[in-house]
């Protein structure tokens, strides 16, 4: 189990200006603090691994406007499991509400919450090479982590991976 507590302040951070198109260092202090939880276990001897994650975030500025792209909430579980020469993982990773800009209005907006879940097969041929399958956004959820850009469709990939 770890945990961590973590509180920032930050004199003259980057910013960017929408009107002008420039970055410049802000006169307003940032304001960072929250926690981290990390707890990881190894259940079963077929389950090579159980962790969960989770972060809670409180980014602002001096004057209390929320900064951009900062989840105030962030957990995954993820999961590896072992049978014979296959190990199947899981990971399940929850993105909560931000605030961006609207690239079309320079607005600040709200961004939704998100879920997205990815899928890992691996099946190992002998101790120099694996061939695996994985499987990224199984729900193909759609979600944007910046205003404007469209997150990860669902993808498939295979491949083989040896070592040296």
């Amino acid at each position: 189990v770890k945990v961590s507590y973590f509180k920032n302040f930050i004199d003259n951070s980057i910013e960017y200006n929408n009107t002008t198109f420039k970055y410049y260092n802000s006169d307003e202090q940032t304001n960072t603090s929250g926690i981290e939880l990390s707890i990881q276990a190894n259940p079963y001897k077929a389950i090579e691994f159980l962790r969960l994650d989770v972060s809670s975030l409180e980014a602002k500025t001096s004057s209390g406007q929320k900064l951009l792209r900062r989840p105030e909430f962030k957990a995954s579980i993820s999961t590896g499991i072992r049978y014979m020469n296959t190990t199947f993982g899981l990971s399940i990773v929850a993105t909560g509400d931000r605030v961006d800009i609207d690239p079309a209005t320079f607005l600040r907006v709200d961004m939704p919450s998100f879920v997205i879940a990815n899928l890992k097969v691996n099946y190992t041929l002998n101790d120099k090479s694996d061939v695996y399958c994985k499987l990224y956004n199984l729900t193909n959820t759609q979600y944007e982590v910046t205003k404007g850009y469209n997150g990860r469709n669902r993808q498939f990939y295979l491949g083989y991976e040896k070592r040296f």
